[in-house]
C-alpha cells in the first residue's frame, strides 16, 4: 500500500483500502474473505465488522493468535524485517487490555496459543493440534 512493507501509514488510508478490497470481493461474488491484521484496538475491530456486514458479509469468525510477548520478541529477532520492540510491547498491551470478544460482533471467536498449541472458542480449549 505504501510501496514498502516496512512502512505503516495512516490508519485512514489503510481503512479506505480495506473498504475498497471488501467492496471488490462483494462485487466479485465472494462469499468468503480473509482479512489478516493485528487490529489491537477494539474500535478498529468493531469498525471492520460493521463495514463488512454493511457490505453483505453475513458471518464473522475472528481468530486470535495469543502469542506470548516473549515469543513475539524471540521470533522478531530471527526476522529479516524486524518490528520495533516498542511496537511489539504496545500492541501486546493493547490486546491484553482489550482482548477480542464476541461482544464486538464476531459470530465465532477462535483462540490459538502457539506456546501450548491449544486452540478453542476463547472460553475453553477445544482441542490440541487440529487435524
Amino acid at each position: 500500500l505504501f510501496g514498502n512493507e516496512a512502512l505503516q501509514g495512516p490508519w485512514l488510508l489503510i481503512w479506505r483500502e480495506i473498504q475498497r478490497q471488501f467492496q471488490q470481493a462483494v462485487t466479485a461474488g465472494s462469499t468468503t474473505t480473509i482479512y489478516d491484521a493485528t487490529n489491537a484496538q477494539r474500535r478498529h475491530r468493531r469498525e471492520l465488522i460493521a463495514i463488512a456486514r454493511e457490505l453483505g458479509f453475513t458471518h464473522m469468525t475472528g481468530v486470535w493468535v495469543k502469542t506470548p510477548v516473549w515469543l513475539c520478541l524471540a521470533r522478531n529477532k530471527k526476522r529479516e524485517r524486524k518490528v520495533s520492540e516498542d511496537v511489539i510491547f504496545r500492541m501486546y498491551r493493547q490486546l491484553r487490555d482489550t482482548s477480542p470478544s464476541l461482544e464486538e460482533g464476531f459470530d465465532n471467536l477462535i483462540c490459538y496459543c502457539p506456546e501450548t498449541q491449544e486452540y478453542g472458542n476463547c472460553t475453553r480449549v477445544v482441542s490440541k493440534n487440529p487435524t
